[in-house]
């Protein structure tokens, strides 16, 4: 009764503020975006990290939401979307919800293919990679890489060489960002005081992170677990 109350609360709230909205000027996107970040803290509450940063005064202790309920919301959201004029920002709003809707099917058992997965989180499509075309890639690789053990083996000892780690990391990626710098400055005017900062973990599903902080300062954590060659 408690997350049914509290589902139903969220949808006359939206409801009303999509009204209000139309009579007060307001842009209703506004709206929709409101609940979007409710309905992503909820899902965090469940799925810990799926916020992974906030720019905001943080997370709104009183929203709770069962997954069901979550669910349902971004549904109802979606639907209600589909009537909203066409813009960028409504695409994107649409791809956060169909997103934060998958993952709450995710965690409630549901399982998706890898082709559904990327669509449902990422809005990508494959274009589909036939057995000839693998065989091909196949036959060209075994011409570039000759010896007697297998394909997978060989491609990993080519690259083995090419990996860096500790100081030869931080290195190429220290001599990267020089660089980015001096061809951007070619081009635009940094403003005074802005600054990138790096910082090395471990542990981490991704390979490497950015995040805005404000003030004109970027954090990236780069992944040291991968294996990180000059074309990675």
């Amino acid at each position: 009764m408690v997350a049914f109350a509290e589902m139903l609360r969220g949808v006359v709230f939206f409801a009303l503020g999509v009204s209000a909205s139309c009579l007060t000027g307001v842009d209703p996107l506004d709206v929709f975006a409101g609940r979007y970040v409710e309905l992503a803290w909820a899902l965090d509450a469940h799925d810990p990290g799926y916020v992974d940063t906030s720019l905001a005064s943080g997370r709104p202790e009183s929203l709770r939401l069962e997954l069901d309920a979550i669910e349902e919301d971004a549904s109802r959201l979606l639907v209600a979307l589909g009537r909203v004029p066409a813009s960028p920002r409504t695409r994107f709003l649409k791809g956060q919800l169909t997103a934060i809707h998958a993952r709450t099917r995710v965690l409630a058992g549901d399982r998706f293919s890898f082709d559904e997965e990327l669509k449902a989180f990422y809005n990508v499509t494959l274009s589909p990679l036939r057995k000839p075309d693998v065989e091909r890639i196949h036959a060209r690789l075994n011409d570039l890489l000759p010896g007697g053990e297998t394909l997978l083996a060989r491609y990993t000892a080519y690259l083995q060489p090419t990996i860096f780690s500790g100081d030869e990391l931080v290195g190429l990626v220290t001599e990267a960002l020089e660089e980015c710098r001096r061809r951007t400055v070619r081009h635009l005017d940094l403003p005074e005081g802005e600054r990138v900062e790096v910082e090395y973990v471990r542990g981490k599903p991704w390979a490497a992170y950015h995040v805005y902080r404000g003030e004109l300062r970027s954090v990236v954590q780069i992944n040291s677990d991968v294996a990180w060659t000059p074309r990675s």
